[in-house]
């Protein structure tokens, strides 16, 4: 079944750290990755960036002034994150490049027209980890389908959290994610998922695809989705304890933080021209047709500002262990 884990527990034992590959200490501007950042809490925080870059081009995306809150490399942010978690989802805000809430807890979320949930969750996402939500990608796409809006019929369609489960426990060789060039690769460049491969309107009317979503540990109110009665008022809601389970077990705050981890660091091998200012020469695969492309419309171009760029990363906040 399309999204089902089962003995996942079981599976995680036996795979080992085959499909872990963490605790890398040198944030990169360029691949390969080689794994996660090891970064603390407080570090993540640094992160976040307000409202409206996200629905930015590429050049404003690709930035060597961004750092991604998941893997804690340089020239993306967590919205265009190839790394999965070891769910098979990508947990966090992908509006504010967050990992100390999800999608749906997001305080802006009421703030994001159907064509901005649409960019998020399924044009950003394309042949990647979906992001962890309590309502489907597809059921946003296939409203948008029913309801003649969705014109990006170009763009490749989120992985489902199985098939980005076989991958993480599978041989390193298959994580295309750590070879990845954020500035000049496009989404279709990674491994696409039968389940979600095909014209658009056929994917999404199969239904199991609705249930690629997360079950929330605690129980609360949850803002209604825009699709209605699919979530309830009493909807469970990792908000409710201020605590955003981590589900790769790399991002967790630790007193061992060392200024060395710094010390020969790949941040300062390279700045990528590539990075700075996009390839002129790659198609904007990622890019929205008209649709989506004209989203940000409610007078955020402020929040845009420099005030959304990253701060600097102190020698303590990379922990080398």
């Amino acid at each position: 079944m399309v999204g089902s884990i089962d003995n996942y527990a079981v599976k995680m034992t036996k795979a080992g750290a085959k499909g872990r590959h963490y605790d890398f200490t040198n944030r990169r501007t360029v691949p390969p990755w080689h794994g996660i950042v090891r970064m603390t809490r407080a570090y993540q925080k640094k992160l976040q960036i307000k409202f409206g870059p996200v629905f930015e081009d590429r050049h404003v995306r690709f930035n060597a002034k961004n750092t991604c809150a998941k893997c804690g490399h340089i020239g993306h942010w967590l919205s265009d994150c190839a790394f999965p978690d070891d769910s098979g989802f990508l947990y966090g805000c992908p509006i504010h490049n967050s990992r100390s809430h999800s999608f749906d807890d997001c305080p802006d979320f009421h703030r994001l027209s159907e064509s901005q949930v649409l960019w998020l969750l399924v044009v950003l996402r394309g042949n990647k980890a979906p992001i962890r939500t309590t309502v489907s990608w597809s059921e946003y796409l296939r409203i948008a389908i029913e309801e003649g809006k969705w014109t990006s019929y170009n763009v490749p369609l989120p992985l489902t959290s199985a098939f980005v489960l076989d991958l993480v426990l599978g041989p390193k060789a298959r994580h295309s994610w750590l070879d990845f060039d954020y500035a000049t690769h496009g989404n279709d460049w990674l491994p696409s998922d039968p389940a979600t491969r095909g014209p658009h309107a056929e994917v999404v009317r199969n239904t199991a695809l609705d249930k690629e979503v997360h079950v929330p540990l605690t129980r609360g109110s949850l803002k209604k989705g825009r699709v209605g009665a699919a979530v309830g008022s009493d909807a469970p809601s990792y908000a409710d304890d201020g605590y955003a389970p981590q589900e790769d077990n790399n991002q967790e705050e630790d007193s061992r933080e060392t200024p060395e981890a710094e010390a020969g660091g790949d941040v300062e091998m390279m700045n990528d021209p590539r990075v700075e200012g996009g390839n002129p020469f790659v198609p904007e695969v990622d890019k929205p047709d008209a649709f989506v492309h004209n989203m940000v419309t409610m007078g955020h171009a402020d929040d845009a500002s420099n005030d959304s760029r990253v701060q600097d990363m102190s020698e303590a906040d990379i922990c080398i262990f």
